[in-house]
């Protein structure tokens, strides 16, 4: 199992070969899915309380437009949007809230998986590949993709798609190879 890191271009392919996540294998869309990570109106949305601490960096990376259009073609392929609000006001990111497929429930910390019923709607869904974007790179994100490939699940991780609260956070985390 293993990680790749990725970014999607404006034409929603991935850039560098995402296959490099099950070690040269092909991904396909029958089991893999999207994990998006907090794209909730707090965050993401003008007006939302923590938006101010995020809208430079998701400006800068193009965040919510390449989500969407990354999502709208995961879709497309028959492969499945995960959303994974955290707990506290989960209302969708209006960009995005027509392109997720599945809504998980319960998480409550860093981590995607922590406390919510992530792992087994994926296993119940008979995904083996993850491809994780959202917020709080340097944090959510990468405990997310540790947790992920702890579970034994191939990872790809969208930089582009993913922001911190600091340009250099976020170059400090979607540069880290692990």
């Amino acid at each position: 199992m293993g990680n790749a890191m990725a970014t999607c271009c404006g034409d929603a392919r991935i850039s560098e070969s995402p296959s490099e996540a099950k070690e040269g294998f092909a991904i396909g869309s029958n089991k893999t899915a999207m994990v998006a990570i907090e794209y909730q109106n707090e965050l993401c949305s003008d007006g939302g309380k923590l938006h101010p601490a995020f809208k430079e960096v998701m400006a800068s990376t193009g965040m919510l437009a390449d989500t969407a259009r990354v999502a709208d073609v995961v879709r497309k392929t028959g492969a499945k949007v995960f959303h994974t609000p955290v707990v506290l006001k989960a209302e969708f990111c209006n960009t995005f809230e027509m392109i997720v497929i599945v809504i998980v429930k319960g998480k409550n910390g860093s981590d995607a998986f922590m406390g919510s019923d992530l792992e087994k709607q994926l296993k119940q869904h008979g995904i083996d590949t993850v491809v994780i974007c959202g917020l709080f790179t340097s944090c959510c994100v990468e405990s997310t993709i540790r947790t992920a490939c702890e579970k034994g699940f191939n990872v790809v991780t969208l930089t582009n798609c993913t922001a911190t609260s600091s340009s250099d956070g976020q170059k400090a985390a979607a540069d880290l190879k692990i």
